[in-house]
């Protein structure tokens, strides 16, 4: 990395986001009416507290004893689905290592604090590591500007420190695209054996992330395929070392190697009756989906295919795109993809980095043709999102599973403008007949919208002509085509 504090440096941009996230773990972890822990963190909490404590994994006393008090203050943590019989074993329901063995080090030294302020840094880390791979795609004032953005608006801020595994493995997916993208040849086994081991280690702190890691080392060896056998000498021993310690492990926790390695047998199911209200909630659900909590993401859909118009380029947006896709049917089928008590939408977050690098395409396009109103807009409504989120109602941010936005229906009550907007929004939770109907409507609205901006960008070109970036000239070859 750089050191010097330039819009170049990967360095200013972790120091800016990494400031931001310590301050929130450390003034506003616990918002007010709300326990400090919610969902599954208390859970993780309690399997790092009993493996410092206890030196095992067995947490059933640690429940007894009301162990979690430590970082939930909810009333009595209710183990429900969290443990279960399986062969007259008592399992966790999350059993892999990943996480309790992550946490445990940073809850020896500042308990939950310092869980999350590890987490803090994890994130920032994985934003500085995105900035190097978005300038592989666009100049490098945009790609500063698009990732700072990202890294402090919903919901990367948001989850920068939630103890959830998708925010360990946002930043593992960030570290990969970049030492995929941004590496330097000087370092091809050096970078092959980071890949490895980063791609080997996502499965255990979900086997849901397995896919996942299939997809990024498919691309990573296409990527690498001029110098292929260097790229599977070096890659792939850790990957197959990591891949029988796993299962190892699952042999360890079930007693025996079937689906249970793979699958967990406290699920009650898997996939989902219908997979269509999960593929398009994750997005358009107006109480879970990504873009009525951030519609700055709305960029990626057209940003994806014009990154993808310049011929050296389109195999590797390609890819992102399947890679991505690919992490998010497997979200939308999964029977519960709203995922319960934790901030919408959860299961986007490991491949948000492939959105945020869309993104910026799609904000280097509308710079470079002088359109301002259509990102401002969208930039300012989910500043104010986050700014509400974060600093007025953190319970806005989870699903009630009552059908409508929570900070639509909760914070602007009053507008009966707002009241009539809500029922007019697409619910695939509870109205799914209607939720197409009212999707495309909300996209024919949307679209007349940032058509009629295009003329009224006329009265910005002379505010602005003499302040934006040079974007048809960048030190970032690669990010011509």
């Amino acid at each position: 990395m750089q050191r010097k504090l330039t819009m170049n440096s990967p360095l200013l941009m972790f120091v800016i986001s990494a400031a931001l996230y310590v301050l929130l773990v450390i003034f506003f972890s616990q918002p007010p009416g709300m326990s400090m822990t919610n969902g599954d963190e208390p859970h993780y909490l309690l399997q790092a507290h009993s493996l410092l404590y206890d030196h095992d994994l067995e947490v059933e006393n640690n429940y007894a004893n009301r162990d979690y008090l430590a970082f939930f203050n909810g009333g009595i943590l209710d183990v429900g689905a969290y443990l279960y019989t399986y062969n007259g074993r008592t399992i966790r329901h999350h059993f892999a290592l990943g996480m309790p063995l992550l946490l445990t080090p940073a809850y020896a030294i500042g308990g939950r604090i310092g869980v999350q302020l590890l987490l803090a840094l994890l994130t920032a880390a994985g934003m500085s590591w995105l900035f190097l791979v978005i300038q592989q795609f666009i100049p490098s004032p945009v790609a500063f500007i698009t990732a700072l953005l990202c890294a402090l608006t919903y919901p990367i801020v948001i989850y920068s420190h939630q103890i959830y595994p998708e925010t360990v493995i946002m930043a593992l997916v960030a570290l990969v695209l970049m030492l995929t993208l941004a590496a330097s040849a000087q370092h091809r086994r050096r970078d092959a054996l980071a890949v490895g081991l980063t791609v080997g280690v996502m499965p255990h702190f979900q086997n849901k992330f397995i896919l996942l890691a299939l997809l990024l080392y498919s691309w990573y060896l296409w990527q690498t395929r001029d110098n292929l056998r260097t790229s599977v000498r070096w890659s792939l021993p850790p990957i197959l070392l990591l891949a029988v310690a796993h299962l190892a492990w699952a042999y360890v926790v079930y007693g025996e190697l079937g689906w249970s390695a793979l699958i967990s047998p406290g699920y009650a199911r898997l996939i989902d009756t219908r997979i269509d209200d999960g593929v398009l909630g994750l997005w358009f659900d107006q109480e879970v989906g990504l873009f009525f909590f951030a519609p700055l993401y709305l960029l990626a859909l057209p940003g994806a295919w014009i990154l993808a118009r310049c011929p050296n380029r389109r195999s590797t947006v390609l890819w992102l795109a399947i890679i991505y896709a690919g992490f998010h049917l497997l979200g939308g089928a999964y029977y519960d993809w709203p995922a319960g008590l934790s901030p919408a939408p959860r299961y986007l977050v490991p491949v948000i980095p492939i959105l945020v690098i869309f993104v910026g395409g799609a904000l280097t396009w509308l710079l470079r043709s002088r359109q301002f109103l259509q990102p401002l807009m969208l930039i300012l409504i989910t500043v104010y999102f986050t700014y509400l989120i974060l600093f007025v109602q953190r319970a806005y941010m989870f699903p009630f599973y009552l059908g409508s936005n929570s900070i639509l229906r909760e914070h602007f009550r009053s507008n009966q403008a707002i009241v009539w907007l809500v029922n007019q929004l697409p619910s695939f939770l509870t109205a799914i007949d209607t939720a197409y109907l009212k999707l495309t409507l909300v996209t024919i609205a949307f679209s007349v919208t940032m058509l009629a901006a295009i003329p009224l960008n006329r009265l910005f070109q002379h505010i602005l002509q003499n302040d934006s970036p040079d974007l048809h000239n960048s030190s970032t070859s690669s990010s011509r085509c």
